[in-house]
């Protein structure tokens, strides 16, 4: 592996805890297009990451449901897809937020699940931010 490789694995690790933490501070403060936005954030850098650690390359949001969809499918683990599709919902409600705070901090254990599980994938030299 590169270090190109090594270093782009690392900031979507770094990327993904940094957005967990903001979006948890965001919700602090209600605002929760914001915090749902960087929750969202979180768990697609999580999904980076875990892809970039296997040499591939996700170029949009389909090729990002469609790596979850095979990663559960090759781990045997359909909450891998279940959360992902719950997660999801705070992405959509950047365009037109229609949840409010207590609904997303529904939604957190969820989120905070699913990044620990995909960055749990990953080899940890590679996961260990600088």
């Amino acid at each position: 592996m590169t270090t190109d490789s090594v270093d782009s694995i690392q900031r979507f690790v770094i990327h993904a805890r940094q957005y967990l933490g903001n979006g948890l501070l965001a919700l602090q403060n209600r605002e929760a297009g914001k915090s749902g936005e960087l929750l969202w954030g979180s768990v697609a850098q999580a999904i980076h990451a875990v892809a970039a650690s296997r040499n591939r390359s996700i170029r949009s949001h389909r090729d990002l449901k469609n790596f979850v969809v095979q990663l559960a499918r090759e781990l045997d683990d359909s909450s891998i897809l279940k959360d992902f599709i719950v997660v999801e919902s705070l992405h959509h409600n950047f365009y037109d937020i229609q949840q409010e705070p207590q609904d997303i901090e529904i939604v957190v254990p969820v989120v905070q699940e699913l990044v620990s599980k995909l960055l749990n994938l990953i080899p940890g030299e590679l996961a260990t931010s600088r």
